[in-house]
């Protein structure tokens, strides 16, 4: 998966992010919304079942140990030669979320370095496939990742590829879902000097301008 860098603008009242493409560049224009026009009730949960902690590990090493793709693979252990010569599965990571349908294992270590995979291709993620909100045409989808605190990520497809892009970085967000095409509207936590928390919603909008120079330029 690719990461590109998110490059920010602000212009009042309306916040403008760029991201930059090779021909293209993808043009993100964000304002709060009015009160009343948020509708949480068309926020959509993920149906899948997804285990969490002991019993994430539990379940993916049930799997882990019938399926010598992954057990070849190296990621999640490695086979170690015992004095009496057997051969044992030792695991450094333990898994605390699987999702079997998704196929998507997120695992810590020790130090609790945190790392994802999706099974099938055994790539390593930056994105919870469990959190993505796509949009109607499927071309675009928000999503995010904890891993100490919540990043959050708008991918484009292109091609058969995902690419990714930070989003809205420090920020708590919440109840995504998209109105059109181009278009998601979601929550926004926010605090005042005394501590008193609360949300504003906002939306996004998505578009393409020339790319009139080259990145780096």
């Amino acid at each position: 998966m690719k990461i590109t860098a998110v490059m920010l603008g602000l212009l009042f009242p309306l916040f403008l992010v760029s991201l930059s493409t090779r021909e293209k560049q993808l043009r993100i224009e964000r304002k709060a919304l009015d009160i009343g026009v948020y509708d949480y009730s068309k926020v959509k949960k993920c149906p899948c079942k997804i285990y969490y902690d002991r019993e994430a590990e539990d379940k993916f090493l049930e799997v882990l140990m019938r399926r010598e793709k992954l057990l070849n693979s190296n990621i999640f252990g490695l086979y170690v030669k015992r004095e009496n010569d057997s051969l044992v599965f030792e695991r450094e990571n333990e898994a605390y979320e699987y999702c079997p349908k998704l196929n998507y294992v997120i695992e810590s270590g020790g130090h609790g370095f945190v790392s994802a995979y999706d099974l099938e291709t055994l790539e390593e993620i930056f994105v919870n496939p469990s959190t993505f909100v796509y949009s109607p045409s499927g071309n675009y989808r928000f999503g995010s990742f904890e891993a100490d605190g919540t990043r959050y990520y708008l991918e484009i497809k292109e091609g058969e590829k995902w690419t990714s892009h930070p989003f809205a970085d420090g920020a708590i967000i919440e109840g995504a879902y998209w109105i059109d095409n181009e278009t998601m509207y979601y929550l926004e936590e926010k605090e005042k000097p005394n501590g008193f928390k609360y949300w504003i919603g906002y939306s996004m909008r998505l578009y393409f301008e020339d790319n009139m120079r080259e990145v780096g330029r």
